[in-house]
């Protein structure tokens, strides 16, 4: 159980510009926001932090830049970077922080190739990993056979899925139980 602590609002995280079009040419893209909610844990008192972003779609392919959209791809990384951002704020305020969302960045591709501008190195400098960290996966992701939907955290998840039967959206949820540290009272 969780109460809310303060709704900070949403945070820049790019700033926009123009960028090569998925289908070609050109497109200006608005600035990039994380949207970002404190929340205390009734049972410790402690501070959990929870960053949802989405971030730009077609600028890394199966790990690295998508070729001829290095403008696209700088934007993913400034991206990336302002998650990065938050969550180094996250634990001068000593909350723990969760980030969230679709990456548009494929899990298994990210493991791999390892670029150190993509979430997988940035986020496992601040000690973070992702939910798909350790163990088998399916073949069928979150989005086809990637796994872009994913949650980023210093401890692992107890459970993971794939919510395949909610429907709405052209990619499935993510879904991930975690085990907060508990300390309670003795009697």
């Amino acid at each position: 159980m969780f109460d809310v602590i303060s709704t900070p609002g949403d945070h820049r995280i790019a700033k926009g510009r123009e960028i090569e079009d998925k289908l070609g040419g050109t497109e200006y893209k608005e600035d990039s926001y994380a949207t970002v909610v404190r929340l205390e844990h009734l049972v410790t008192g402690n501070t959990v932090t929870v960053i949802n972003v989405h971030l730009l779609s077609g600028a890394s392919l199966v790990g690295k830049p998508w070729p001829g959209r290095p403008k696209r791809f700088d934007l993913l990384t400034e991206q990336v970077q302002g998650t990065v951002n938050l969550i180094k704020r996250e634990k001068e305020l000593d909350s723990e922080a969760f980030v969230m969302g679709d990456f548009n960045v494929g899990f298994q591709a990210d493991f791999k190739v390892r670029n150190k501008k993509l979430p997988y190195r940035k986020y496992k400098r601040q000690g973070f990993e992702s939910m798909w960290d350790g163990g088998e996966l399916e073949e069928k992701g979150t989005y086809e056979n990637s796994y872009l939907d994913q949650i980023w955290a210093t401890v692992a998840p107890l459970r993971r899925e794939v919510a395949r039967d909610i429907k709405g959206s052209d990619h499935y949820p993510a879904l991930a139980t975690y085990l907060l540290d508990v300390e309670l009272p003795l009697p």
